[in-house]
């Protein structure tokens, strides 16, 4: 054996010399990996040819080898080693960069004349770049985690736990120097294939383990997947008990199809919030929602019940619960209703002044909160008086036929349980986006959100056994103690309320002869009311027992507590009953029932985010078809489109002519050209609005055939992007203006504002 020469380390290392046998590959191996951790260098196997490959082609030199040397011949290199990578492309991607750097270092191992070991032929440790261990500790075969270590990995991102706590995590428990990138790979593996079609199977098959869910998936006559529509038994069993008030509302951004999820919402006896059903789709249109809330009343029979449905001023499709729920009341969110006259009365929209825009919103906001309809129309004669025209036939037409909807007076006769927001609501959707990630596959979404609904009943089903078996604390001279034992906490501190407030007898007037009806003047107007029952805004909206009705009683002499003036939705035994009841239904057998509807798709104007989604379709297959010819023929397509975009940003309506030349010879084909002209004048196109179509729904059962929908991207950026925190315009505009900030017109110097008005009647050179 050769002896290595010591005239300089690490080169010279008695590691490896040639001439060094070894007799297993293993053995070779566990050398390398030593070597490697003391010189901090990383060598990969780049050439090879086993024993089995070398037999075919010289099997005189491999008979008798041994099976555990592996390889007739194999050889390693620098992780930096390989062919200088040269650039062959027209430099347009300018951040190109490669580890290939024609390193020398490596080694090379040949079997042995005897057959009997792997004998080194070549080595060499000297190389071209920095030798660290930094760079080492950041080379991908030390990032690289162990299985058990990846295992726990996966575990922490499942649970969504903090990447930048989990790479802290690592760096002390293991050493290794793991990027948030690598973290992301391990979630990214963890998720379903884009495209793959066993997402939706996987999705069923988990569905289908929950006990009692009822699902049903809708698809278009593409076989494309159109909804999702998900209740479980609890779900069930909490809108029979409590229909009373149904809360609707839409958030976004949970899936990579960009499918909204809605979600319906009602209050407990006890005041607290219960999810009762959710529904995907990827068409907000008046069909498709009709459809989702068709199959809630499928399942839920005690609709009939449900006196009212609260949603936002912007939920698209508001007719469809007015037409699907012919005896409840139509609520917008006192939020969304200021929020909405916030965006639509503007400078811009209505060409207003500032000024006028404020007196226009200081009016409207009187009219948001009038409290009776007496000041209603008070304050909308100061809104005709104020002049301002676009202002007044913008409320005119949208807002003043439907006032019972979201002027506070009227939305008070109306059996509210004292809400006026959807805030219930909005918080069950900020909670839902603090578990489900953004943009994630469907099975994912389902998990995560399952794991939120599990969270937020336990909390409620711990509130609610400790308030049934606890017992208010009241103070012996209250009036109201006997509520405290027959009414829930929640209902109970309303009642409390009330009764701090006492009137006089002398303020109540005799209406009838047999004086079962009185009158009495309140900040709300006349009111009538007797011992059973009152006209006030809190009896209406809650069915407990008034500051009017408790005085009455009292000046009548009846006593302060009576079952007959309190809902059964308040009583204390019923929210047992309740609760016993989701508790039995949770564990009863699985229920599941999956069917597949297909749904006609019919003309009709569609949103933008519809039009999105379909334009986006055709430019993949656009793109797709223009990178699977030639080059050649490839800039002939990229121009089309190139012309097409041009056109469109100017504002254009082009034509596409197609010509056909035939070439006089055998073999060259005939050639089709297409040329993107722009007429002088096109064709008027009128958009077809058609009422969406009675039809009968064809049922599958399988869901084979079912595609899922295209992946939108993230697109668009937020508002205010192009100012700082404060509100002062970014760096970047500023680049773009030339440095400075742009002034408005007004505040010019008059000879400048001189200049450009008569820039617009001349041209620059007089």
């Amino acid at each position: 054996m050769e002896e290595a020469s010591s005239s300089d380390a690490p080169a010279a290392d008695p590691f490896f010399c040639v001439g060094e046998k070894f007799s297993s590959f293993c053995d070779l191996e566990k050398k390398i990996k030593n070597f490697e951790g003391v010189h901090l260098v990383q060598l990969t196997r780049r050439d090879s040819r086993t024993l089995e490959a070398a037999a075919k082609r010289v099997p005189n030199r491999v008979i008798g080898a041994h099976a555990e040397l592996k390889y007739y011949e194999v050889q390693y290199c620098c992780h930096f080693g390989g062919h200088v990578y040269k650039k062959n492309g027209s430099g347009n991607r300018i951040h190109q960069s490669t580890v290939k750097q024609g390193c020398q270092a490596g080694l090379k191992a040949v079997l042995s004349k005897d057959k009997k070991y792997l004998e080194v032929t070549h080595f060499s440790n000297e190389h071209n770049h920095i030798v660290s261990k930094a760079v080492y500790d950041h080379l991908p075969r030390q990032r690289r985690l162990a299985t058990e270590e990846s295992n726990k990995v996966k575990s922490l991102l499942h649970v969504q736990a903090n990447k930048k706590l989990i790479q802290q995590h690592i760096a002390k428990t293991t050493g290794k120097v793991v990027t948030l990138k690598d973290l992301s790979n391990v979630r990214a593996q963890m998720e379903i294939k884009s495209g793959d079609h066993n997402e939706l199977e996987i999705l069923v098959k988990e569905l289908s383990e929950i006990e009692g869910a009822t699902v049903k998936l809708f698809h278009d006559e593409k076989s494309e997947l159109s909804g999702i529509f998900f209740q479980d038994n609890v779900m069930k069993c909490a809108f029979k008990g409590y229909p009373e008030v149904l809360m609707v509302d839409a958030t976004y951004k949970l899936n990579k199809f960009r499918m909204p999820l809605y979600v319906l919402l009602v209050i407990d006896g006890n005041g607290l919030s219960e999810i009762v059903a959710i529904f995907l789709t990827t068409l907000e249109t008046e069909d498709a929602i009709t459809k989702m809330v068709c199959s809630f009343k499928t399942y839920n029979s005690s609709w009939i019940n449900t006196r009212v449905v609260m949603s936002d001023k912007d939920f698209v499709e508001r007719t469809v619960f007015q037409r699907e729920f012919p005896s409840s009341s139509l609520i917008i969110c006192l939020f969304h209703t200021l929020r909405t006259f916030r965006r639509e009365v503007t400078c811009e929209k209505l060409n207003l002044r500032s000024g006028e825009r404020d007196h226009a919103l200081e009016l409207i906001e009187k009219l948001v909160y009038a409290k009776s309809e007496e000041e209603y129309d008070q304050n909308h004669e100061l809104l005709i008086d104020c002049g301002l025209r676009n202002v007044i036939d913008y409320y005119n037409a949208n807002w003043h036929p439907i006032r019972e909807q979201w002027v506070e007076c009227f939305k008070g006769s109306n059996l509210t349980l004292g809400e006026t927001t959807n805030n219930r609501l909005e918080s069950i959707n900020a909670k839902i986006k603090s578990v489900c990630t953004r943009y994630a596959t469907l099975p994912t979404f389902f998990r995560h959100f399952f794991a939120l609904l599990s969270c937020l009943r336990n909390e409620r089903n711990h509130i609610t056994v400790m308030d049934l078996v606890k017992r208010k604390i009241v103070c012996e001279s209250s009036p109201v103690k006997q509520y405290a034992e027959f009414v829930t906490p929640y209902a109970f501190r309303y009642i409390q309320q009330q009764s701090s407030t006492e009137y006089g007898p002398d303020e109540f007037f005799v209406e009838t002869e047999d004086s079962s009806l009185f009158s009495f003047m309140s900040s709300e107007g006349r009111l009538l009311l007797s011992a059973r029952h009152c006209c006030c805004k809190f009896w209406s909206s809650m069915n407990l027992p008034c500051r009017h009705i408790l005085s009455l009683r009292k000046k009548l002499g009846l006593p302060l507590f009576s079952e007959e003036i309190v809902a059964e939705r308040w009583k204390r035994s019923y929210l047992q009953h309740v609760y016993d009841v989701k508790s039995t239904e949770a564990e009863s057998e699985n229920s599941l029932q999956i069917v597949a509807i297909a749904t006609e798709t019919v003309a009709r104007t569609l949103s933008q985010h519809e039009k999105y989604r379909k334009a986006l379709t055709v430019s993949q297959k656009l793109a797709s078809l223009a990178s699977e010819v030639g080059m050649s023929e490839f800039s002939e397509r990229l121009k089309v489109m190139m012309d097409l975009e041009e056109a469109w940003l100017q504002g254009k309506k082009p034509e596409i002519i197609f010509s056909h030349t035939t070439i006089e010879s055998e073999d060259s084909p005939d050639v089709c050209s297409t040329e993107v002209v722009v007429p002088s004048c096109g064709p008027s196109v009128q958009e077809d609005s058609h009422q969406p179509l009675e039809h009968n729904e064809p049922v599958l059962h399988s869901t084979e055939n079912i595609k899922l929908p295209p992946i939108l991207k993230k697109r668009g950026r937020p508002k205010g992007h192009e100012k700082t925190v404060i509100g002062l315009p970014s760096k970047r505009l500023k680049r773009k203006t030339g440095g400075v900030s742009p002034l408005p017109f007004l505040k010019k110097h008059p000879v400048e504002r001189e200049k450009i008005i008569l820039s617009w009647l001349v041209e620059a050179e007089m």
